[in-house]
């Protein structure tokens, strides 16, 4: 019998599916910056596409590998309580064992921004910062005087959400309509070609990455308070660390403006 070679992929086991990578990548973002678990989980389930979901966890796996990778929630939390496994690490019985095995898929500062985040015990459980209303705090009252009065989301008598003055009781605006009024007005004018123009361009600065970079270090500054409060680091240690982290964060957010 003649023999037949054939090119056949081959699994590796210590990299991620590039898409699940991209999806981790995304919660840390939207955890660092003030997203809660449930938003971000409620969004992936939204968004739905390949990404795996077991009794309401969000998780990924390497390629061909079974067991998952920590994700966002307390469970995968605890079974690998720094998230060393996503920065490419390999963990054995929550100690590192060896550095970069694995694929990396958050960088070890975004990934110490995470640990500290998680292990706050003032951290709140409340929805976030998402906000459920368009333009609570920030429509404009067009029937007062005075042109600054805001708008706020009451419900009428009829338990309708609506957006009402927030001096006065008049200027009555269903609030899912008028939310999505101002929603289609938006899109539609960004979907015109002079919309560009609209935008600043900053050439040769990654947005992103400073924004994340903002992140990791406010972060940092709380783990400097956590350390003070248990007596790992004392007030003079506080002060230098905090000190020096406001001038980087500083920095960062002059170059963003």
């Amino acid at each position: 019998m003649e023999r037949i070679y054939e090119d056949r992929p081959v699994l590796d086991m210590g990299r991620a599916r590039p898409d699940e990578k991209a999806e981790i990548q995304r919660w840390a973002d939207d955890l660092l910056s003030g997203v809660s678990e449930r938003q971000v989980i409620r969004d992936m389930k939204r968004r739905g596409g390949a990404h795996r979901l077991a009794e309401g966890r969000a998780h990924v796996a390497p390629q061909g590998h079974g067991d998952p990778a920590p994700g966002v929630d307390r469970a995968h939390r605890a079974a690998d309580p720094d998230l060393s496994r996503v920065s490419g690490h390999a963990v054995r019985k929550g100690e590192i064992v060896a550095r970069d095995v694995y694929d990396q898929i958050l960088p070890d500062d975004v990934r110490e921004a995470l640990v500290t985040l998680f292990s706050d015990p003032a951290r709140k459980t409340s929805p976030g910062n998402t906000p459920k209303w368009l333009g609570s705090l920030i429509y404009r009252c067009g029937a007062c005087d005075d042109g600054e009065t805001i708008m706020t989301v009451r419900r009428n008598q009829a338990g309708v959400p609506v957006y009402r003055c927030r001096n006065k009781d008049h200027c009555s605006r269903p609030a899912h309509a008028l939310d999505a009024a101002v929603t289609d007005t938006v899109v539609r004018r960004l979907a015109r070609a002079d919309a560009v123009d609209l935008i600043v361009s900053v050439p040769d600065v990654d947005v992103a990455a400073l924004r994340r970079q903002a992140m990791v270090l406010e972060q940092r500054k709380q783990q400097a308070a956590l350390q003070f409060a248990d007596g790992s680091i004392d007030a003079a240690q506080l002060a230098t660390i905090t000190a020096t982290l406001t001038a980087k964060i500083t920095t960062v957010r002059g170059t963003l403006a």
